[in-house]
């Protein structure tokens, strides 16, 4: 085997992974077998663009980072050198003859180690490695420290100065106590040095304090090299805890078989039409649209090896998921990437998006396996995503995408090639959190695609924004997709991928694109580029009306659905508007009537969804007898952006204009014949609710107070004035309106002069209100990154968000500030027993007791009863206590046994489907959902409405 001789032969007696039956591995050996999966993933796993990325940041040559990649995995254990990880199995029986065999080595183990002092292994490879580097290669103290953090960070988490200086204490009494254990530290990091062909690395470095970004990707590769090489499936133990073969490494690698980089090939054609028609396989006469060329003429023109931001802003339905695929596989190819990321805001449009993605990457990956993962908290409970984890390598249904075993889970899932999930998976890389270096390894060597952008609000954008700026540090792709982007949020986008600072600005700010629409704007580093191609999409002028906020005008405008028919939508601004505007919708049509929020179990909203698709969807008409005759869906904000769906009428709370315009995107949505849409219903029609006075020319609005709480009250007051509701008979007119809307909302509002001073209050409020959401993101917000300061980049957090369910659902109250209240399992239970919901399948009969692990059958059938808890829960303080809660009555029950039901958390309802929790009254209902009752939710303090829906993540 290379690179085993010139280990000093104590080392040999050193364990680094413990006995059991079929033996143990010593420390070189487990170095060793690091060092040589990591040179294999260096040369076969990691993209080229990164390799390439991470030799231009470092100023040294390929094979000189190659041979620093085999180092730094090579010692990142040589912390384990140490009496105190060495004793740890002093008090294990099975285990003392691995105490044995270092004792006859002559190293001892003196007092401070039986007095339990306890060092991780981490810290103490930090410190042996920083003074190695000083000492025989001259590195500087800061030089030296940027590479030792790595080791350091291999757990998860970099080591803090207070505990380097803790260890170097350690050091000094080691120095007194057990001297043998700090001598080897020396010829053990020379052996490895001769081993992996370092020195000119090294040397080439000693004065160059390594880039935060490199840290962070290094690091994460030493820790995936790390956790391959610990496997002891893919690298057993062995009887002498040494292996001579030569082929260890590859062998391993292939047990893994994580699959290798994507290459882009895009369409090979000069005609960008065709090479639209190529990809997708319309059909014949089918042509891509100007704005979907102006964005592959954007990223063929962009320069090789700069990243590159694309925002791409055009009307609802104009093909911008086809444009942004497209170009990935030019700007992929440019900057050679080896997957790609596609992040949608909710779970229902990131289900959306996985079969339009895993359709184009059928045809655009198809020349070698791809790996696939579906990246959102029930993503076991997709059946087409089930279908990739169940197939056979490159059958003839699926072509070459493979949903991975290793490259899954919520720490190795952004490891995969192809990676289809929520925005959240992108968030959670400005996040402060353990293994946070994988999901930047794993993103670093992608292009991201985020659709709908402008959905993240004030305190999620601190999080995308520091996500954008570390993914243009990492030269990174990135597409953004909207409808209703506001100019200054599209600047902010560029400003944070360039790394730009308003204050002290290096590149000139963009031009503001006025009522141009579509607008594509391409920003590198260095250029920006903007084409306004020709707007295509379907003109739709809306008529406007505003609609008296109590139950009997709503009756009367739902009278036309109720005697001629029609597809009518009702949107609400919270769950419990929406449940009782169902109630009203009920009485007027019955059955017709269909709720949809997210307070619904997962399994019943996927039935709905998928009702709802059926019915309404693009495929459903009148003469197919799809699309029914009435129906009235009642639904919250999770209809604005999730389903491709299209309505003759709709009914909606007053919101922020973009989310309106979004709203009204599902308005006659579809080209229909006029048979298909009732007489009184040909021209589509917009009535708003949502105030207890409604808008004059002489007075500002008075809102519904759970709208306003909802929304910030400056938002809807400008809005009201942008979408003309003073006007006599207001029009809106799509795609054209779109630009002027969302300018006079965002930009210069304008409002009645009448409203003026009630809207300098309400924007005051606003401003004060933002600025406390930005303070708060701060909190858990990962810093910029200076050189050299991996430890810098951490500061409060610490959480494990990839650990559990638990742990992500905290990693997710972390990153939105509006949908973070927990997550949980509902079961039907007593103090003895628990079981299913009783309409969910066959065995919601059959109890089963707590303390015995749930019949496969029973843990299927509870995993797809998850809901969402009511926004009260997402407050600080009492998502914790809820959480705490939750866990203590899941303990009960032999959950960790079952993959499906490991780690969640239990809300036990009783046989009247009812429950308290931390003083809250919640009841479900299969027709209403969950309901969070007034009587104990008046008892309660709350900042804002405890009743706002929770879209999933």
């Amino acid at each position: 085997m290379r690179g085993t001789s010139g280990w000093p032969e104590q080392t040999w007696a050193i364990w680094a992974k413990s006995l059991d039956e079929t033996g143990w591995l010593s420390l070189p050996q487990h170095l060793l077998d690091s060092a040589h999966i990591a040179e294999l993933l260096w040369d076969e796993w990691v993209a080229p663009g990164t390799r390439a990325g991470l030799a231009k940041d470092l100023g040294c040559e390929t094979n000189q980072l190659r041979s620093l990649v085999a180092w730094l995995a090579g010692t990142h254990d040589i912390g384990k050198i140490d009496p105190g990880f060495s004793a740890q199995l002093s008090s294990r029986p099975d285990q003392q003859d691995l105490i044995e065999r270092a004792k006859a080595a002559r190293l001892t183990y003196p007092p401070l180690v039986s007095a339990k002092r306890s060092v991780p292994h981490s810290h103490v490879s930090y410190v042996a490695i920083r003074r190695f580097l000083c000492v025989s290669y001259g590195f500087s103290f800061h030089a030296a420290s940027s590479i030792a953090a790595i080791a350091g960070a291999h757990h998860g988490l970099p080591v803090t100065r207070s505990e380097i200086t803790f260890t170097e204490d350690y050091f000094s009494q080691l120095v007194d106590e057990a001297p043998e254990w700090l001598d080897l530290h020396e010829p053990t990091l020379k052996a490895a040095t001769n081993s992996f062909n370092a020195a000119p690395a090294l040397k080439a470095l000693r004065s160059t304090v390594l880039p935060a970004s490199a840290q962070m990707l290094l690091t994460g590769l030493v820790i995936m090299a790390d956790w391959i090489a610990s496997n002891n499936n893919v690298c057993p133990l062995t009887a002498s805890g040494r292996d001579g073969s030569p082929n260890r490494a590859m062998d391993a690698l292939e047990r893994i078989d994580p699959t290798l980089p994507w290459i882009p090939q895009p369409p090979q054609t000069e005609d960008s039409n065709a090479a639209f028609v190529d990809r997708f396989g319309w059909p014949e006469g089918f042509s891509a649209r100007p704005m979907q060329l102006a964005a592959l003429k954007l990223a063929r023109g962009c320069p090789p090896g700069q990243g590159g931001l694309l925002i791409i802003e055009s009307a609802m339905g104009d093909g911008k998921t086809e444009a942004a695929l497209l170009a990935a596989e030019e700007l992929g190819a440019s900057n050679e990437s080896g997957g790609i990321m596609v992040a949608a805001p909710t779970m229902a449009t990131a289900n959306g998006l996985f079969q339009r993605v895993t359709d184009w990457a059928k045809i655009a990956m198809r020349d070698a396996p791809t790996s696939l993962y579906l990246a959102h908290s029930k993503a076991a409970l997709n059946t087409k995503y089930q279908a990739f984890q169940k197939r056979e390598l490159l059958d003839d249904e699926n072509g070459p995408l493979i949903a991975h075993s290793w490259l899954s889970g919520r720490k190795k899932g952004m490891l995969a090639n192809t990676v289809v999930g929520t925005i959240d998976q992108v968030l959670l890389a400005a996040l402060q959190s353990k293994h946070l270096m994988l999901r930047h390894l794993g993103l670093a060597q992608k292009v991201v695609i985020v659709d709908e952008v402008h959905a993240a609000d004030t305190y999620m954008s601190q999080y995308l924004h520091r996500a954008l700026a570390w993914l243009g540090r990492y030269r990174v792709p990135v597409i953004l997709l909207s409808a209703t982007l506001p100019h200054t949020s599209k600047q902010a986008l560029v400003d944070a991928y360039r790394g730009e600072n308003p204050k002290r600005r290096r590149m000139p700010v963009l031009e503001p694109s006025g009522d141009s629409y579509p607008v594509l704007t391409l920003a590198t580093r260095e250029e920006t580029a903007i084409e306004t191609p020709t707007p295509t999409a379907r003109s739709v002028t809306v008529d406007i009306s505003v609609l008296k906020d109590d139950q009997q005008s709503l009756r009367e405008a739902l009278r036309h659905t109720t005697t001629d028919n029609g597809c009518t939508a009702i949107v609400c601004s919270t769950v419990d508007r929406a449940q009782e505007a169902y109630q009203i919708a009920r009485d007027e049509v019955g059955d017709d009537a269909l709720l949809l929020h997210s307070r619904f179990t997962s399994n019943q909203r996927v039935q709905l969804e998928t009702q709802l698709l059926n019915e309404l969807g693009p495929k459903a008409t009148k003469d197919n007898q799809q699309r029914p005759a009435r129906r009235v869906v009642v639904a919250t904000q999770v209809i604005e952006q999730s389903l491709d769906i299209d309505f003759d009428y709709m009914i909606t709370d007053i919101a922020p204009s973009d989310l309106v315009l979004q709203r009204m995107g599902r308005l006659h949505r579809h080209a229909r014949p006029l048979s298909d849409r009732p007489a009184w219903a040909r021209t589509p029609k917009v009535s708003i609710r949502g105030f207890d006075s409604p808008p004059q020319e002489s007075e500002p609005p008075v809102l519904n107070e759970l709208v306003e709480l909802i929304y910030p009250r400056a938002l809807l007051t400008r809005s009201a004035a942008a979408l003309g509701l003073t006007n006599e008979a207001p029009k809106v007119e799509l795609p054209r309106d779109i630009p002027r809307i969302v300018h006079a909302t965002y930009e210069q509002p304008i409002v009645p002069t009448a409203w003026e001073a009630t809207h300098l209050e309400q924007s005051a409020e606003m401003e004060a209100t933002l600025d406390k959401a930005k303070n708060r993101a701060k909190s858990f917000l990962l810093a910029e990154g200076r050189a050299g300061n991996l430890d810098g980049l951490f500061g409060r957090s610490t959480d494990d968000v990839g650990r559990d369910s638990v742990g992500e659902q905290r990693g997710l109250a972390r990153v939105r500030d509006t949908d973070s209240a927990p997550e949980v399992l509902l079961v039907v239970g007593d103090e003895t027993s628990y079981r299913p919901l009783p309409w969910l399948s066959d065995v919601a009969d059959e109890p089963t007791h707590f303390g015995m692990v749930p019949s496969p059958e029973a843990a299927e059938a509870i995993a797809t009863s998850s809901i969402t808890l009511p926004y009260a829960f997402s407050r600080p303080g009492l998502v914790d206590q809820a959480i705490d809660s939750l866990e203590e009555m899941s303990s009960q029950a032999q959950w960790q046994q079952n993959s499906l039901l490991s780690g969640q958390l239990m809300l036990k309802l009783d046989s009247s489907f009812r429950t308290t929790l931390c003083g809250y009254e919640l009841e479900y209902s299969p027709e209403l959902g969950l309901i969070h009752h007034p009587r104990m939710r008046r008892s309660a303090p709350s900042t804002k409405a405890s009743n706002g829906d929770n879209d999933d993540t």
